[in-house]
């Protein structure tokens, strides 16, 4: 049966849930506690454009909702800070106001599809979440065992805090692990094994559902690609692991999906699965001269560890928490995108540029005496640099120096060569192996040069790249020329210029010797 098909007879809505509500908070007053929460019970990520909610008289328009699997959004009354001790509100919803003596009738409308939910009537510091029963899917709500003395007993993003009655039928994502294959198993390089861990958190066997693996490839936190679809039990109060065989070139999020139960929150789970940084900072400007534009520039490097290089959407990324939005458009592999915080001070000191420059609104401008860079995607930081007053990266294992000049000889943003002074190089650590690339910047200040990666016997294993005159990173995750995992041991990375030759070791860890 098709995970649609599952998903249908399993009784899951085709859009989002109300999955909890909280009408009478009686501890504090309603602006701190009252809330309507919704949720995703679906094994995709929602995506609506608009989202109507009726609650009695009252009505809200959510725009460009987005939501993972099991994952919840909560509305909040007015707008003073809650004291549920639970998740974080998604929208203040200043004219809601449920009745205290009635039962609501709430209505969730959406292009294609709607939800009709009479909820029961109130009871002084307790809430009613949606629980759902398998011939019936999420329509019946149950109400939290009762207030507690000095708070009220709702806490949204878990499940009914201090519940009447704990779930029977509810399996968890524990963790999800990704073990690489052993190079010595002949056709698996590059491949390896995901471990889901999932344990039984209800009250009696459970049986079988299906858990679904699917991928994000491009890091737009949806995952388009399913990779697998398998049946899954646990005993009560028991665990168990579920192995799936990947083949190579697994990169990206996986997203690993249980199918409904009583309870979606602990249904998901999303393991990034990349051997270096999909995206990365590669220079920045923290201290212009008076009149110019401050810019950070950013690299789509998902070719740089010896994969195939992908076009990443980047509407879901963000910068120093700046969202860049749909504005930001896709970055193809070994692209450059600079962003700053006035595109006509940036245009009138660089012109025209190879990269693209997307403007930021609400810059927070960089402190010139050191300051920290933080760059995310899909909602995981894939990269982040903190400098000193001397301009120096220092924290994020990469040895880069950010463009404090402005005049002759500053490095202009597009390129990947930035200004260098002297001949030098650097490694990001003293180990390499699988989720632990290894950085090698180099500069160089005129002629060319080659980087190789020699065993202890002097043969060549790896050429990591060449180049000439400015600065370069080349990554290197571990593998030979034709991408197979290296056995554990010590290696030389060697560096020519002009006839001459400086080495460095660097250990190779994967597991196997």
């Amino acid at each position: 049966m098709c995970l649609a098909a599952l998903a249908a007879a399993a009784g899951a809505a085709a859009g989002p849930i109300l999955s909890e509500a909280f009408a009478d908070p009686t501890a504090v007053a309603d602006a701190q506690g009252e809330f309507l929460e919704l949720g995703n019970p679906d094994a995709d990520t929602l995506r609506l454009d608009s989202l109507r909610i009726d609650a009695d008289a009252q009505g809200l328009v959510l725009s460009g909702l987005v939501l993972a699997p099991g994952a919840l959004f909560l509305l909040c009354r007015d707008s003073l800070p809650a004291e549920n001790g639970g998740m974080e509100c998604g929208r203040q919803w200043s004219g809601l106001s449920l009745a205290n003596t009635r039962g609501a009738q709430v209505k969730l409308g959406w292009r294609g599809g709607g939800e009709d939910y009479a909820l029961p009537a109130p009871r002084p510091g307790v809430s009613w979440e949606n629980t759902w029963e398998a011939d019936a899917g999420y329509r019946r709500f149950l109400a939290s065992l009762g207030p507690r003395p000095g708070g009220d007993s709702a806490t949204p993003g878990l499940r009914n805090s201090r519940s009447a009655r704990k779930a029977e039928r509810d399996l968890g994502i524990m963790q999800v692990t990704w073990v690489p294959a052993r190079p010595s198993v002949k056709g698996a390089e590059g491949g390896g094994v995901l471990q889901v861990r999932v344990a039984n958190l209800g009250t009696g066997d459970v049986p079988a559902t299906h858990l679904s693996l699917r991928l994000d490839a491009d890091w737009d936190g949806e995952a388009e690609t399913l990779l697998d679809s398998v049946p899954v039990a646990a005993p009560s109060a028991g665990e168990t692991v579920a192995r799936i065989t990947m083949g190579a070139g697994l990169r990206g999020i996986v997203h690993a999906v249980l199918g409904p139960d009583e309870d979606p929150g602990n249904n998901a789970f999303l393991l990034p699965v990349e051997p270096g940084r999909p995206l990365a900072f590669t220079e920045w400007h923290a201290a212009p001269q008076a009149g110019e534009a401050e810019w950070v520039e950013i690299r789509n490097r998902t070719a740089d560890s010896g994969g195939i290089g992908r076009k990443l959407d980047l509407a879901g990324a963000a910068f120093n928490g700046h969202a860049l939005g749909s504005k930001a458009g896709g970055l193809e592999p070994g692209g450059f995108l600079v962003l700053t915080g006035s595109l006509d001070k940036f245009a009138a000191r660089y012109g025209a540029l190879k990269a693209r420059v997307l403007p930021i609104t609400g810059w927070r401008p960089l402190r010139n005496s050191g300051d920290t860079l933080t760059l995310s995607l899909a909602g995981f930081t894939v990269d982040s640099v903190a400098y000193g007053a001397d301009g120096e990266a220092v924290g994020d294992g990469m040895a880069r120096t950010r463009d404090g000049s402005a005049g002759p000889g500053a490095s202009t943003p597009g390129y990947a060569a930035a200004a260098v002074t002297e001949d030098a190089w650097s490694l990001s650590g003293k180990t390499v192996g699988p989720g632990r690339p290894l950085d090698v910047e180099v500069g160089l200040l005129r002629g060319s040069y080659v980087l190789r990666v020699f065993d202890l016997e002097g043969n060549q294993v790896r050429e990591l790249g060449c180049g000439g005159p400015g600065r370069r990173v080349h990554t290197w995750d571990g593998t030979d020329e034709g991408g197979r995992s290296l056995r554990s041991g010590p290696y030389l990375l060697a560096l020519a210029i002009a006839g001459k030759r400086a080495k460095r070791q660097a250990v190779v860890l994967t597991g196997t010797r």
